[in-house]
């Protein structure tokens, strides 16, 4: 897909047809549960002091996240509890969906 082609798709002004070229398909595929303990694995750990996602989080606001290494860290611990989160939100909007529109998940 062309750059120029990919700028189009994100700037058109039908939110419906946008929606369904970006499509988020491969995240209805990740279940639920495990991701959700696998995102309190990775909030929480290392679980004998404090957390690194909290760690990370408080160097952030206090400006001091500047080597690369934390940088690096910040987004590990961050990345499941963030697709965790995408999951909830992508699950409410297709959930509020299929409600307008009258189907069920068995459709």
């Amino acid at each position: 897909m062309q750059l120029t082609h990919l700028w189009r798709v994100f700037l058109m002004p039908d939110v419906k047809l946008r929606n369904a070229l970006i499509s988020m398909k491969w995240l209805e595929k990740i279940p639920l549960g495990p991701l959700a303990l696998a995102a309190l694995f990775m909030a929480l750990a290392p679980f004998q002091s404090q957390p690194h996602l909290w760690e990370k989080l408080q160097m952030l606001w206090a400006g001091s996240l500047t080597r690369p290494i934390d940088i690096f860290d910040l987004l590990w611990h961050a990345a499941l509890p963030l697709l965790l989160v995408a999951k909830v939100i992508q699950m409410k909007k297709t959930t509020s969906a299929r409600e307008e529109t009258g189907q069920t998940k068995a459709e």
